[in-house]
């Protein structure tokens, strides 16, 4: 995963999504990297990499596979904003309508 260092102060979180058995691990990691919610909205996706439960990794997806993402503020809300807890929800909401992910998706 890139080097990411949350903003000082500012609400950030992580989405932790598992992969289904065969699921298409690239077009996963586009399409949340691709997501986006409608204005207005407090945060957003940073960065999203792919990690796999065992390293070397090698396709098909195995048991435990995930895509996690780092999400922040863009608008300089503070950690305990309710915004950005809504935003955070509805992130992980939209997720988990993709079809690559079981319904084991974590955010803090």
């Amino acid at each position: 995963m890139p080097h990411y260092k949350p903003p000082a102060g500012e609400a950030h979180g992580l989405i932790v999504a598992y992969l289904k058995p065969n699921a298409d691990s690239d077009q996963a990691l586009s399409d949340v990297r691709n997501l986006t919610l409608p204005d207005p909205k407090v945060m957003q996706i940073a960065t999203a990499s792919y990690l796999k439960k065992e390293q070397p990794a090698n396709k098909p997806i195995e048991t435990g596979d995930v895509i996690g993402a780092f999400v922040n503020s863009i608008s300089g809300e503070p950690i305990q904003s309710a915004r950005a807890h809504a935003d955070m929800d509805k992130l992980v909401q939209e997720i988990r309508k993709m079809p690559h992910f079981t319904s084991n998706i974590n955010h803090w």
